[in-house]
């Protein structure tokens, strides 16, 4: 039987490039219905070295792989039916979107009943997968939800649509025109959300959507009070924040939290060994944070991957719309369903998926890496844990400096900007930082460019 929406993809795909581009970077050639999956893959296989399939390329190449005869005939009928299609190009995105929900359809269906097209038991890593009546009759809930979860994960990353904007210039001089006098009239137009940290937002004007920013270190050098004293900054500047806590339990967040918000002693705060004084200060900005406009909700999960994280995010949207994410942090983080691949590749996965995200909703996304313990002390990507990918998929990242004794003892918190999307890099700065009330400040000295722009005092 001949599959209609198959045929349609194929066909137009073999004389047209631009659409089979876009069914390569889409749609996977094993999803193809079974009829045509083997003719796909070769398909795929030979228009990504350039070869223009004929019946004749077809069959030398048949005959290179000694395909059996089964194979052969199926392969040459799928061949046939493309080339005997009639169809325009201009009808591609009507069948290829026919296609994915035929395919999704297909991977609900299967995942339920536990059987393939062919009515045979699919084998998922060596073990035959059960259906879901048999698990639910077997009392396994929580194995039955684990399998559609993979099911609708994989038909999420099918349809999902990639953050596609075309701009001609030809069309857009004049409002280019127009944003710049109004950049020249108000010049926070040209601002992102700000971290705090003078140098970081003087390097880059601040956050802006879509954007990953990451801040790196060893273990225990303070990469989650960076974290929390950037909330902390966006959120007195009236931000709303979704923040991930896949470390710490979100009480020991909130804590953090209202101890740099407060500059209180952290330790004294949860012993309850405040001075009435400080109670005071303490209880009034719970207060203030409990009736603020803005929000900072945290999501105490462990196991988050880019799905769940996307998945809260357009929660939230519904509720509070958040300005930004902030994640502690992105090592913990797991891939949607990238299968058993090395661990460098997983961790890659998790950057462009996560930046996937930010890009899509529009919203800056911060997180935080660990740097592995190279005897190389050089402030560079090449020192992030586990994945060089993180460090290409990154705007921007600042590395904690382990330069000194691990056990040095100093006030001040040296970083390096090794990346910056938006220019220059390579610069090492410094920070004040008191880890008893839970703060990083900029030092003293430090003067903003940034500011003196703001106040037209500098070009």
């Amino acid at each position: 039987m001949t599959d209609i929406n198959a045929v349609k993809v194929l066909s137009i795909a073999l004389k047209d490039k631009t659409s089979f581009d876009l069914l390569n970077g889409k749609f996977d050639p094993k999803s193809f219905p079974k009829a045509y999956r083997e003719f796909a893959e070769i398909f795929y296989e030979l228009s990504k070295k350039r070869i223009v399939i004929t019946k004749d390329v077809l069959k030398s190449y048949i005959e290179s792989k000694r395909l059996s005869p089964e194979s052969s005939i199926s392969i040459e009928k799928a061949f046939n039916d493309c080339i005997e299609t009639t169809v325009e190009s201009g009808e591609f995105n009507f069948f290829f979107e026919e296609l994915r929900k035929q395919r999704a359809e297909r991977i609900l269906r299967n995942t339920i009943s536990g059987l393939d097209e062919d009515d045979n038991p699919i084998k998922v890593k060596g073990k035959t997968l059960e259906s879901i009546p048999d698990l639910i009759r077997k009392k396994e809930p929580y194995l039955a939800a684990q399998n559609l979860k993979k099911a609708i994960i994989e038909i999420d990353q099918l349809t999902q649509v990639d953050p596609i904007i075309r701009a001609n210039m030809h069309d857009r001089w004049q409002d280019k025109i127009r944003e710049y006098d109004e950049r020249k009239i108000d010049k926070s137009k040209a601002i992102g959300i700000l971290t705090g940290f003078g140098p970081i937002d003087d390097m880059t004007r601040g956050i802006h959507p879509g954007e990953l920013f990451l801040f790196a270190g060893r273990p225990g050098c303070g990469k989650s009070i960076i974290l929390v004293n950037i909330a902390r900054k966006m959120f007195i500047d009236g931000k709303s924040i979704l923040l991930f806590s896949l470390e710490m339990p979100y009480g020991q967040y909130e804590d953090r939290f209202v101890s740099s918000y407060t500059k209180l002693n952290a330790r004294r705060m949860l012993l309850g060994a405040l001075t009435t004084e400080e109670e005071v200060r303490l209880k009034q900005a719970w207060e203030k944070v409990g009736k603020s406009e803005n929000q900072l909700e945290i999501i105490d999960f462990p196991q988050v991957n880019a799905f769940r994280l996307e998945t809260e995010l357009s929660r939230a949207l519904d509720k509070f719309h958040p300005d930004v994410v902030i994640i502690d942090y992105l090592g913990i983080m797991k891939p949607n369903d990238k299968g058993s691949v090395a661990d460098w590749e997983a961790q890659g996965a998790v950057a462009e998926e996560v930046r996937a995200v930010g890009r899509i909703y529009k919203v800056p996304i911060i997180s935080a890496v660990q740097l592995n313990r190279s005897k190389d002390k050089s402030a560079s990507t090449d020192r992030l844990s586990r994945s060089d990918i993180i460090g290409q998929t990154a705007d921007f990242i600042a590395m904690i400096n382990d330069k000194g004794e691990d056990n040095e003892l100093s006030d001040l918190l040296k970083m390096t900007i090794v990346k910056n999307r938006k220019g220059e890099s390579n610069l090492e700065f410094e920070m004040y930082k008191n880890f008893e009330t839970t703060t990083i400040e900029n030092i003293p000295t430090y003067k903003s460019t940034l500011e003196a722009l703001l106040k037209g005092q500098a070009a």
